[in-house]
């Protein structure tokens, strides 16, 4: 975590899983953004974005390819591929057992590295849509604003064109 901190690794509008952040401060960024925005007469909008099972559909080849990228080296690479990947799982359910299954994709839920793991895969995500955005986890309130209704109707079926360039 503190190599993210140092480097700025995860931007500021994550506010998710990060020393010093949380909810409210999300919250309370969204709306002061839109506060202003209004009281500059402008019209506002919000698309709400969440990111279903967010956790269970990190590519880890993807993932790997975001922490060479932030500058691991190859041994801290091959540490997290091992972590990452051979991995199983099954369901229990009362007398009842599943086969295990092969996962091939996700970052454990119940490991401390995979808040952080996650931030670092959708840290692009700012950079991919033309508004504000502000992150809280897997939720992104995306703040419009335009100076007519018609302009924010246009913008929230094109704005999040940029989406589409995030590591799935």
């Amino acid at each position: 975590m503190e190599f993210c901190n140092v480097n700025g690794v995860i931007p500021n509008e994550q506010f998710g899983f990060r020393k010093n952040s949380n909810c409210e401060m999300a919250l309370i960024s969204a709306v002061d953004g839109w506060c202003k925005a209004v009281g500059n007469g402008e019209y506002v909008g919000s698309l709400l974005i969440d990111l279903s099972k967010a956790f269970d559909m990190v590519s880890h080849n993807k993932l790997l390819s975001e922490l060479q990228s932030i500058g691991c080296c190859l041994d801290t690479l091959k540490w997290f591929e091992s972590y990452l990947q051979n991995r199983k799982q099954r369901v229990v359910l009362q007398d009842h057992l599943t086969n295990f299954i092969s996962i091939n994709q996700g970052v454990p839920q119940v490991s401390a590295l995979s808040p952080l793991l996650f931030n670092v895969f959708v840290r692009a995500l700012p950079r991919c849509v033309k508004s504000d955005a502000i992150q809280f986890a897997d939720d992104i309130p995306n703040k419009l604003r335009k100076n007519a209704v018609y302009h924010l109707q246009v913008a929230k079926k094109t704005d999040t064109g940029g989406l589409h360039h995030m590591p799935r």
